[in-house]
């Protein structure tokens, strides 16, 4: 089964510096892991490091994206302004977990 889930990083003051989309193999996570993903009150980047086991992290392309509208509001941005990303992919024991889009916020 697949999973997908967006995620916005924030700086203390509340402003966004990191939105990412992100799509989960929970066949590949342990049950207990598996059930805090789908709790949705963990950030994923915790779960995801207190798996037993090894973690690779490999970015696989690196990306310009113009931001539409919806987007570019969760900057505080303009629509059609620029943000640069990369796609990524993480490997859990071998076997991918995550393929996702990470996108900083625009200067």
């Amino acid at each position: 089964a697949t999973y997908s889930r967006e995620i916005l990083l924030d700086r203390p003051d509340g402003v966004v510096v990191q939105y990412a989309v992100v799509r989960l193999d929970l066949g590949c996570c342990p049950a207990a892991a598996r059930a805090t993903i789908l709790a949705e009150r963990t950030p994923l980047g915790h779960v995801l490091q207190r798996l037993p086991g090894s973690l690779r992290i490999e970015p696989v392309g690196f990306v310009c994206a113009t931001l539409p509208a919806p987007l570019a509001a969760r900057f505080g941005a303009r629509a059609g302004q620029q943000a640069w990303g990369r796609l990524v992919c993480i490997d859990h024991d071998g076997d991918r977990l995550v393929e996702g889009l990470e996108l900083l916020a625009p200067d």
